[in-house]
């Protein structure tokens, strides 16, 4: 039986990293079972994924991309002519370092498909990877001349940012600690008075003088 030669390095991903096991399914499983169409496939999956969360605008989909995993995503150039983003971040940076047969078909398609349902225009992606700089560029075409109309969104969905702290409403929190902090007290005169009122022990003993005093 051959050995298989594993298709990533697991060592050069940092630590216990939280990308890696999204980079065995992609990098690993998902080729093995889809072969020569893994390209194909992953780029239609993006395209599906963004149908399924429609983004009205470029800092949702930048949102998305940090949200999900995808990486750092910075637009570089838009114009008449073409649309480029660049990937970046530690997930990127490790896969391009360890991966050996890399493909971004999948933020490509999801990139296309949101700018199409954005612009209404028919819109495709391909990529170019930076191997100094372990980044990623993502142009995007569109074809104007294609005069076929394009299903409009309706509805988009929306990615709520997260704080580091979100402030979570106490409607009952003045009165919670005005009364915590009176059962406190009460509590701490309860036992001072119980300290109090408690006598020794020794106290109820006869004392030595009196067990020598004769009964008259």
């Amino acid at each position: 039986m051959n050995e298989q030669k594993p298709s990533i390095d697991l060592n050069l991903f940092k630590g216990n990293s939280p990308f890696l096991g999204q980079s065995l399914l992609r990098d690993v499983l998902i080729p093995n079972l889809l072969g020569n169409e893994t390209n194909e496939i992953l780029y239609w999956a993006g395209k599906e994924i963004a149908r399924q969360y429609p983004l009205s605008s470029d800092e949702d989909t930048i949102l998305f991309f940090e949200r999900v995993g995808f990486g750092n995503l910075t637009l570089k150039v838009r114009n008449q002519h073409s649309i480029v983003f660049q990937l970046a971040g530690t997930c990127v940076e490790s896969r391009i370092k360890a991966v050996n047969n890399l493909s971004f078909n999948l933020e490509s398609g999801f990139l296309a498909e949101q700018i199409q349902q954005q612009e209404s225009n028919y819109t495709e992606a391909f990529y170019q990877i930076d191997q100094k700089n372990l980044t990623v560029a993502i142009t995007l075409k569109q074809d104007a001349k294609d005069l076929e109309p394009i299903a409009s969104i309706n509805h988009f969905f929306t990615l709520d940012e997260l704080s580091e702290e979100k402030d979570i409403p106490n409607l009952f929190g003045n009165e919670i600690d005005q009364a915590s902090t009176k059962l406190v007290i009460d509590n701490d005169k309860i036992q001072d008075n119980k300290i109090n009122d408690k006598k020794s022990i020794f106290e109820k003993l006869p004392s030595r003088s009196s067990r020598h005093t004769k009964k008259k």
